[in-house]
């Protein structure tokens, strides 16, 4: 019997190399990608991932690694993934790519054996939404490239997820389809012969070894597990088990003064604390250290844990008198909220995407000293779009720009560059790298009951036995670091968790009702829950592991899903001609209020980072000790004055969008100071802020150029402390001058440069630019929309603008 087992053994073997050798040939495509943050490469990723699941192979690449892994001339099947940053701009590892398709001298049919097809991903809150995404479809198509699947464009405004997942879904028929897998040849008849004559083995097989081979469940369960359509039953969700409590909600708010189609700045994370530990590892759950001097921001976290706490504490009293899975009463209505569904989704199956497979491990270095000052910042990892070496600056002086009862506080940091190889330019922006909060820090290692070995030095190691596909150590988490110095400097713990991480999620939460909720978020049909509940709401990890006590995920998860820590942007405020070896910026911190389910008031990452540091100096206080932060110069290819000096310039920037304008201005002024016999061209200002004696910032300096002949015009506008007759936003001053502004534009060929909110002031001052070319030239709105369209081709209409 036995050696009739090993026969049909080999037997076996034999015909499932014959198999896959020939389904080898065939299956395979070419996915290549090009991200700025990550974001297009985890959604690549996520493909190759799927793809072995619909019996294909997916080679990955990067866009910058053409002609060292791929040819895209030698390619027949290829599928990409890009994103779009700055102005429209591919990311900085597909600009190269891109460049060599862009070559006139490549003929019509260049690419005339390629089939293809491409997701892009941007955000609708800038003019030239998947700018990159659609340059490249249709110069792919005009070298000769066919798509065999329709392209997707992805709006982050409204949730990526919303055209990614059934994108992706389409994909895999669509793919067969072009690789001739519908069984219709002769190589597909012949898989599917061998294929039932395997089947037919394993049942002789099978029958011969009973009594050698036992699939445990645990094991079946494990492999249904990884099925992406894999259906969990209806399930009636208790209230009874449910409890109503105060949850911390994130914010996205980029304040920087760069175009970025790919960040999201700032936000806050609350704090929870582990109701699923034992006693002994509540012992742990400390009072928070090192206390910043936030006293306000250290406070509301306080009673953020004290709310929750005593939340907790009901919760387990009431859990104990009424049983964990007791009956809610017939005549109590559910209320939707983060934790509780209401039918029709709480009554149906759902559909679950597959559980990521894991594959990092970590090591605890025994009896090793750790100085986390001689830790590269985050391992030395490449940071998007830097143009130059990290340096570290030296804070010289902080100043608030807005008065005392301002509805938002705006401050100015001078830096000293001095000794850096650091140079810039009016208009270009630094990014600065800022780590998370400390006692945010603190919160989630005592939630994740690792507070014991929060402070080791570790290793990182893929585990041996993983499934996952490209199983890469993040590069931007250092060897030798520690676990808490990890998540405070490498992790973005603010960030919106992606559905991948809900459903790992799902795999360490014990609660029935909590796990089938999370199941709901993160599956097909409760894609209106999680933009509702967890989009919208910009929540963070933290603010999941609150909702869901009884989740208790392994640290090193968190270190495969969450994201990385990105720098902040932030427009340079100054000319390097007029402050040499400084560099000044100006920003807003940003104030999250409570509610909308944020339970304390809360401040930005970085403007709160910065905040803390320069409190002193704010207040006129002297410290010894220098305080230094890490900065680095981005890329910024167009926002620049003109190499003219004679073209005339037009400047929008409402609030702490007119920062780079008075980098602008220093800049012209010392020009024309050096060289005074020379004409410059005219240069307007509009701005506009609230009230004229709050929030009126550089209102000095601006006043100053207009005595001084380098600004020519100065229109401003209040929209709070207004008469009913005068402007209250800067398109408003627009109509004003509108007869001006259009020979500037239209006569003079004036560069127009607009600065700030991307999501309603970019686009209404875009709108009346419009409104305005149609009436000066009386033509239709769409044909003064194609004419603003060869303006902006022209590098004559820039925007810095951020979300």
């Amino acid at each position: 019997m036995y050696f009739r087992f090993m026969c049909c053994r080999r037997e076996t073997s034999l015909l499932l190399k014959k198999t896959l050798h020939i389904m080898s040939n065939k299956n395979r495509f070419l996915l290549l990608y090009g991200s700025q943050t990550g974001q297009a490469e985890a959604i690549a990723e996520e493909i190759q991932e799927d793809a072995e699941n619909h019996g294909l192979k997916a080679d990955l690449f990067c866009l910058s690694q053409t002609e060292k892994k791929f040819n895209i001339v030698d390619e027949k099947c290829v599928v990409f993934v890009v994103s779009t940053t700055g102005d429209g701009d591919p990311p900085d590892n597909a600009t190269k790519f891109y460049r060599r398709l862009k070559k006139k001298t490549l003929p019509n049919d260049h690419l005339k054996q390629l089939k293809y097809t491409l997701l892009g991903l941007g955000d609708s809150n800038y003019s030239n939404f998947c700018n990159n995404g659609k340059n490249f479809d249709k110069r792919l198509n005009d070298l000769g490239g066919q798509r065999f699947y329709p392209s997707g464009f992805a709006d982050d405004a409204v949730g990526l997820e919303i055209v990614v997942e059934p994108w992706i879904e389409g994909l895999w028929k669509a793919l067969r389809q072009e690789l001739k897998m519908d069984h219709s040849n002769h190589d597909d008849v012949q898989t599917e012969n061998l294929s039932k004559e395997l089947e037919n083995i394993k049942l002789v097989e099978n029958e011969q070894t009973d009594s050698l081979i036992e699939v445990s469940e645990t094991e079946r369960t494990k492999r249904n597990e990884t099925e992406i359509d894999a259906i969990i039953p209806n399930k009636e969700i208790s209230n009874s088990n449910t409890v109503n409590q105060n949850l911390l909600n994130d914010q996205s708010v980029n304040q920087s003064g760069i175009s970025s189609n790919t960040t999201n700045e700032e936000t806050v994370n609350d704090q929870s604390v582990d109701q699923s530990q034992t006693s002994s590892h509540k012992t742990n759950q400390e009072t928070l250290n090192n206390q910043s001097k936030a006293s306000i921001e250290i406070q509301n976290l306080q009673e953020a844990n004290e709310k929750y706490e005593s939340a907790v504490d009901d919760k387990k009293t009431d859990t104990v008198n009424r049983g964990d899975d007791s009956d809610v009463s017939q005549a109590e209505t559910p209320i939707p909220s983060l934790k509780v569904s209401t039918p029709p989704l709480s009554e149906s199956g759902l559909t679950l995407p597959p559980s990521p497979h894991p594959y990092i491990g970590i090591q605890y270095i025994s009896d090793a000293a750790l100085d986390v000052s001689t830790i590269p910042l985050q391992g030395g990892a490449n940071f998007p779009s830097c143009n130059s070496e990290v340096v570290m600056a030296t804070i010289m002086s902080a100043e608030r720009l807005t008065s005392s009862d301002a509805l938002k506080t705006c401050l100015r940091i001078k830096l000293d560059i001095t000794g850096t190889i650091l140079s810039y330019q009016p208009g270009d922006s630094i990014g600065i790298v800022c780590p998370n909060m400390e006692e945010e820090v603190d919160f989630l290692i005592r939630r994740l009951s690792i507070l014991d070995e929060a402070d080791k030095p570790i290793t990182l190691h893929v585990l041996k036995d993983t499934k996952k596909k490209r199983a890469l150590l993040p590069e931007y988490i250092p060897a030798g670091c520690s676990i808490r110095h990890a998540i405070l400097t490498c992790l973005d713990i603010r960030n919106t968790p992606k559905k991948a991480l809900l459903r790992m999620l799902v795999d360490y939460t014990t609660n029935t009702d909590e796990k089938r909720r999370l199941q709901e978020l993160c599956s097909r049909q409760g894609a209106q829950d999680y933009e509702k509940w967890i989009r919208c709401c910009s929540l963070s990890i933290t603010d999941i592991l609150v909702a869901f006590p009884s989740c208790n995920p392994p640290i090193e998860r968190l270190f495969e899903l969450l994201p990385r820590l990105q720098p902040r942007p932030y427009s340079a405020a100054s000319s390097p001609l007029a402050v040499p070896g400084c560099l000044e910026f100006a920003f807003n911190i940003v104030e999250i209020p409570a509610g909308d389910d944020r339970h304390c008031e809360r401040r930005g990452v970085c403007t709160g980072w910065l905040n803390r540091l320069t409190s002193h100096l704010q207040d006129d206080t002297k410290v010894e000790d220098k305080i230094q932060i890490p900065i680095f110069s981005r890329t910024n290819q167009y926002f620049h004055l003109p190499s003219d000096v004679t073209t005339p310039i037009i400047m929008i920037g409402p609030g702490t969008g007119v920062a780079p304008f008075r980098g602008f201005l220093q800049h012209r002024q010392y020009q024309r100071q050096q060289t005074p016999t020379e004409e410059f061209g005219q240069t307007w200002l509009l701005f506009g802020c609230r009230h004229r004696n709050k929030d009126h910032i550089f209102r000095t300096d601006l006043s100053e150029f207009v005595d001084n002949g380098t600004l020519s015009r100065l229109c401003v506008c209040f929209s709070r402390d207004r008469t009913e007759d005068e402007p209250r936003y800067v398109q408003d001053l627009m109509r004003i001058h509108r007869q001006e502004l259009a020979q500037l534009v239209i006569e003079k060929k004036a560069v127009v440069y607009v600065c700030g909110d991307a999501k309603h002031m970019a686009k209404d001052v875009k709108e009346t630019w419009t409104q305005i070319i149609a009436d000066y030239l009386h033509i239709k709105t769409e044909d003064a929309e194609s004419v603003l369209k060869n303006i902006r081709e022209e590098k004559r209409y820039l925007e810095d603008i951020w979300t």
